[in-house]
């Protein structure tokens, strides 16, 4: 027999949420992040520089990220029925067959070191297949570089993405609107409606900082002295001659490349 359960009427109940998540956006833009370098636009080509230039960074991101792209794959049937099976096949070919899945497992992963991945989804329709006949399939995974993604418009109550803003500065692009509905993000830490995330380099960040100015005060350290310091004896008789003077420095200065680095003292008899 059917069961109706019913609730006691003085249960107080809210079908609509009141509040919201609180994520801080305006127009368009997340402010989550205190350190203004490191939001939008700018986060995606700081961390982009982090992967690129600090081995350390890259090691760690392989570890993470290769073990990820180098497992197998697989699309398990929903239960054992025939229907299930089906589509279960459907989904593979659809993946592997009818996108590059190595690269969109590369491109997925991209969330971990800018906080998210986000993807157009372009559809294609495939009428009498031999196997599957007509469907909606799926022609590609669109990556969208983090670096282009400028705003989010996203619906106040729920704060589902309505749109993004893409600007493209290149010869094969140009600056767009996405739909939501075609839009699939991948998202590293994400809370409330923040669909940023949080990069797992955003902790490194500062030491990554120091470090890169350390190594540049090594390099002109380096480069200020290990030429030396040219010194030059200004002769008995030319002491007093200002230009002879000013010519003999600029000939010391001219051995450093850009530093003004030398010493020119006086003859004395006792030397």
């Amino acid at each position: 027999f059917p069961v109706t359960i019913g609730l006691p009427t003085n249960v107080a109940k809210q079908m609509d949420p009141t509040g919201s998540s609180g994520t801080e956006i305006t127009g368009g833009l997340f402010s989550e992040e205190y350190l203004r370098e490191l939001t939008g636009q700018d986060a995606a080509r700081m961390y982009d520089k982090m992967r690129r230039s600090e081995t350390q960074i890259a090691m760690l991101l392989n570890a993470v990220m290769n073990p990820i792209k180098s497992a197998l794959w697989n699309v398990e049937p929903a239960d054992t029925s025939d229907a299930a099976k089906l589509q279960a096949e459907l989904v593979k070919h659809c993946l592997f067959e009818g996108i590059p899945f190595e690269q969109f497992k590369h491109e997925a992963l991209t969330f971990i070191p800018f906080g998210f991945a986000l993807f157009e989804r372009v559809h294609s329709v495939v009428v009498n297949d031999p196997k599957f006949g007509n469907y909606n399939g799926i022609a590609a995974l669109a990556w969208r570089n983090p670096k282009t993604i400028w705003a989010w418009n996203l619906e106040k109550k729920t704060g589902k993405i309505l749109s993004v803003e893409q600007q493209v500065v290149s010869d094969i692009g140009e600056n767009v609107t996405i739909p939501g509905q075609f839009i699939t993000v991948f998202t590293l830490g994400k809370e409330g409606d923040n669909y940023e995330g949080i990069s797992a380099l955003r902790p490194v960040f500062g030491a990554y900082s120091r470090k890169d100015l350390y190594l540049k005060l090594i390099a002109i350290g380096l480069e200020k002295y290990a030429v030396g310091v040219p010194i030059g004896t200004i002769p008995k008789d030319k002491v007093n001659d200002k230009k002879q003077v000013e010519a003999f420095q600029q000939v010391l200065q001219g051995y450093a490349s850009h530093e003004k680095s030398y010493i020119a003292k006086r003859y004395r008899d006792w030397e």
